[in-house]
């Protein structure tokens, strides 16, 4: 019931966000589901074991994926996993949920992968993020879906290719951060702003500049570039009230 809609009304409710027409249209259009499209589907997809498995009964489904993934269709349960996946709701803790969201996605993207769906790039994940400053800290406290979806929906599953893949930083670094309203949905008051500070739930974990920003900090530096600009006025006003009495 986590996963499909409900009809009573509470329970339609909660399910707003699951548009599952709109999901499949753009799971369809995205290079996951077009490059595989022609393969077989298995029953349950074909995901097999979590991300960094190297022993035991992971390994070994592993190996087996490497070898059967020619003829793979790519399916919603190489990333849903029904065995071991969790919905956000119920995780709530947002460090936590980040760990679970970008597993599915370093399962194949991580450096090194070598499962059968890997990507056949073999990225580099830092080089291919260098554009970004602090490119390390970006990848370690941000999901991808936050910047590889688009925005507008909480629940979106288009992969937009080349730049449109990038979300822009004012995404991110601004007062109405996607941040606050995907990844801190769950966190309790948000959007509150405490000690002047805004989004101060971001706080626990981290400094997003722009999203975290401080009232009197605001204040000082409009008054400061206020009177920078009185003064270069008052100056120049001096300076062609002067001449022209001369």
């Amino acid at each position: 019931m986590d996963c499909h809609p409900r009809k009573e009304a509470k329970d339609a409710e909660a399910d707003k966000d699951y548009d599952f027409e709109r999901i499949n249209r753009e799971f369809e259009a995205t290079v996951h589901f077009t490059e595989y499209q022609h393969a077989k589907e298995r029953c349950c997809g074909t995901a097999v074991g979590k991300v960094g498995a190297e022993a035991g009964a992971g390994a070994a489904a592993n190996r087996k994926m490497r070898e059967t993934g020619a003829n793979q269709r790519f399916t919603c349960e190489h990333c849903h996993e029904p065995h071991y996946f969790k919905a956000t709701a119920h995780i709530k803790d947002p460090k936590l949920i980040l760990k679970n969201d970008n597993g599915p996605c370093l399962h194949c993207h991580m450096d090194g992968s070598s499962v059968a769906l890997k990507d056949p790039a073999k990225p580099n994940l830092l080089a291919a993020h260098a554009y970004l400053p602090y490119a390390d800290m970006h990848l370690k406290g941000t999901r991808c879906i936050d910047c590889h979806t688009s925005v507008t929906p909480t629940v979106a599953h288009d992969l937009p290719k080349g730049m449109k893949a990038d979300q822009g930083c004012n995404t991110c670094h601004s007062i109405d951060s996607i941040v606050v309203r995907r990844l801190y949905r769950y966190v309790d008051n948000a959007s509150a702003t405490e000690a002047g500070f805004h989004n101060a739930a971001l706080m626990k974990d981290g400094y997003v500049m722009g999203a975290n920003r401080q009232r009197w900090t605001d204040i000082a530096a409009y008054l400061l570039l206020s009177m920078g600009l009185v003064l270069v006025v008052a100056h120049g006003g001096w300076r062609v009230f002067a001449r022209k009495r001369k």
